[in-house]
């Protein structure tokens, strides 16, 4: 991926998740909270390589209706 993408990927997990939970507030509790399968948090993987990539994954899982 090149870094025009990588720069616009934060924008486009916050358009998702406000999508996904119909406002920034849900969204904002939704990254506080740790996955069912792990102790992280959603907002403890933004930081890490691949992490926003991944987040955006899951909440398109979440829009199809599969637990995260």
């Amino acid at each position: 991926m090149n870094n025009k993408n990588s720069l616009l990927l934060p924008a486009a997990l916050f358009n998702k998740g406000v999508e996904v939970f119909g406002n920034a507030s849900n969204f904002y509790n939704w990254l506080k909270r740790p996955f069912y399968y792990s102790k992280e948090t959603p907002m403890e993987l933004m930081i890490k390589p691949g992490g926003v990539e991944l987040l955006i994954e899951e909440l398109d899982r979440l829009a199809q209706g599969y637990p995260v």
